[in-house]
């Protein structure tokens, strides 16, 4: 870890499980940060967003179910 960084929360929305897993393992172990949200359409990242503090980063499928 970088001596003062400051830590970085992470969304990932993904209708792939597989996609969206191998992001979320990466990112557990990426100090400093975090995962902040996960979900698997537009409409997961908005129930979720509204309930969590915004992240600094998101990660988001461009073609997904729902709602892209």
């Amino acid at each position: 870890m970088v001596e003062g960084a400051l830590p970085v929360s992470v969304a990932v929305v993904d209708d792939h499980p597989l996609v969206r897993d191998l992001f979320a393992d990466l990112i557990r172990t990426w100090p400093p940060g975090g995962l902040a949200l996960l979900g698997g359409d537009g409409v997961d990242l908005e129930d979720q967003w509204a309930h969590t503090p915004s992240p600094n980063l998101a990660l988001v499928d461009m073609t997904m179910p729902r709602r892209d």
